[in-house]
């Protein structure tokens, strides 16, 4: 078994390497570092040439949530209140509006669409409401993870970069609570159970053990920092603790209900971003934090984006490309009037409005994690359900980089301008690689 875990993870290190040159290449064509990432990890997962078993990718699980970790504490990080109070505004009349548009008129739109879909068509008008909330609420979600690498490949600053990760930074916890608000609506409209307000109680207890848990990882992370240990320790430490969060959690998913009445758990991700917030809005330590994550975030980047890549199952975008396309551009045309109207209601400049639905079209770990989600939940649906989400989610996350791009470019807020990319993108290798 040990041997198993150490070939799977000499064969990541293998395509990593390789990745990682890919993401040069990527480069060097002015093309986002990360969507190289991503095709290495297609072309060597077990669809395609199979370097990487599906078994492989098992086993390297706990990549991904180290990686996640590591950027979950890299969004916190970028919620310094200093700097995001002036536009404050800008990002709760977007989000607030752009989370009205994607959910509530997703799940109408899905709703309607339901008869084209082959495994809703059967379905009972409550199955298919089920359906339409929880799918609307993973499309509202983004990817912290690409909008802070893009934002860190270009070096962009400014009002709208600042709002752009706002709006990305607090939707996500926005889909957390959507996403289980609409998980807990699924249980009476699909049986005949009454509805039961129980389930707001246990959401907001988990809630608020995910804020409290998060300032006591950002405690135990100030005091490691102030300690004289080697820094490289240090860094470890930090992984080591953002690894037990999510692997925490899993164990209380997976045992909880044999010692508590209910099932219990926490939102690892909330809880690393909560600890970096806290960390660099109210503590001393924030630079040493910050120099930490930024020499350990590119590798961070390669792996996870690697090993995203690996894990998705091309075949299923064969499989559901017409449908998911469908519900991609669907929901462009709602992150553009999100954005445009929350925008204008924030009196923000006509060319932001126009630009920042660019910026919210990729999609990657959270959204991943919740269509995996499903798939457990609703055995006689939820893997078909998963196979339309994660061709939605492949299609943003391919597209995505591309757009965000262009949109940062063309406001004028990327310190690397197109003629200096292929040097800066290097530069950018060099100094977090």
């Amino acid at each position: 078994m040990i041997l198993a875990y150490l070939i799977s993870i000499a064969l990541f290190l293998v395509v990593v390497f390789f990745s990682n040159k890919m993401g040069r290449l990527f480069g060097m064509l002015q093309l986002p570092l990360i969507s190289g990432f991503l095709l290495a990890g297609i072309l060597a997962g077990p669809y395609l040439i199979g370097v990487l078993s599906t078994k492989s990718v098992g086993h390297l699980v706990f990549v991904d949530q180290v990686s996640l970790a590591v950027i979950a504490f890299i969004a916190g990080t970028e919620l310094y209140w200093e700097d995001l109070k002036e536009r404050f505004h800008s990002i709760t009349y977007i989000t607030a509006v752009q989370t009205f548009f994607v959910f509530i008129l997703g799940s109408v739109a899905l709703y309607l669409l339901s008869g084209m879909i082959p495994f809703m068509k059967s379905m009972s008008a409550g199955g298919r409401i089920t359906v339409s909330l929880i799918a609307a609420s993973i499309l509202i979600a983004r990817s912290p993870s690409s909008a802070i690498a893009i934002v860190s490949e270009l070096r962009a600053k400014g009002p709208f970069t600042q709002t752009v990760l706002g709006v990305t930074m607090v939707t996500d916890v926005v889909v957390i609570v959507l996403f289980a608000i609409s998980h807990s609506l699924a249980q009476p409209l699909l049986s005949t159970k009454g509805f039961e307000l129980s389930f707001l109680l246990i959401l907001g207890v988990e809630l608020i053990a995910s804020l409290l848990l998060g300032l006591a990882i950002a405690w135990v992370i100030r005091t490691l920092l102030w300690s004289k240990i080697h820094t490289y320790i240090q860094s470890a430490s930090i992984l080591i603790i953002g690894y037990a969060v999510f692997a925490a959690n899993g164990w209380l998913l997976a045992h909880a209900h044999h010692y508590l009445p209910i099932h219990f758990h926490y939102e690892p991700l909330l809880v690393c971003m909560i600890a970096g917030f806290a960390i660099t809005n109210f503590s001393r330590t924030h630079e040493p934090f910050h120099e930490h994550l930024h020499n350990m975030a590119f590798p961070i980047y390669v792996a996870f984006f690697t090993l995203t890549g690996a894990s998705l199952n091309v075949n299923l975008l064969v499989q559901t490309w017409a449908i998911a396309l469908v519900l991609v551009i669907m929901r462009l045309v709602m992150l553009f009037m999100g954005s445009w109207v929350g925008g204008r209601l924030a009196g923000d400049p006509e060319q932001h409005n126009r630009l920042s639905w660019m910026t919210y079209v990729t999609q990657a770990g959270v959204s991943l994690g919740l269509a995996k989600q499903v798939a457990t939940a609703y055995p006689s649906w939820g893997q078909a359900f998963a196979a339309l989400m994660i061709s939605v989610i492949v299609i943003n996350q391919l597209a995505g980089p591309p757009f965000f791009k262009w949109a940062i470019q063309r406001v004028g807020e990327a310190e690397v301008k197109d003629e200096e990319l292929p040097e800066g993108e290097l530069q950018l290798l060099k100094e977090v690689g």
